[in-house]
């Protein structure tokens, strides 16, 4: 069984990666349930359904701030990284 670990102390992991990592996470933990009798595997399906949901609606705004993060970087960072 692998579980993954959340990081949340490291610089420049952003809140939707841990969430993506958290989603994995129950993921897998989910595929060793999925051989379980129908009424276990209901509650299971709904959760991945409200799981895929809450990515589809904040992609868009993850998508936003990296278009934007990449256009701000024509200033001092610019001549700092050449």
């Amino acid at each position: 069984m692998v579980l993954l670990r959340v990081p949340t102390d490291l610089p420049g992991v952003s809140r939707l990666a841990a969430a993506l990592l958290a989603n994995l996470s129950i993921a897998a933990k989910s595929a060793r349930i999925n051989a379980s009798p129908p009424e276990l595997q209901r509650p299971i399906r709904w959760n991945k359904h409200a799981h895929n949901n809450w990515l589809r609606m904040a992609s868009p705004s993850f998508d936003n701030s990296v278009a934007l993060e990449i256009l701000s970087f024509n200033g001092p960072e610019l001549r700092e990284g050449s």
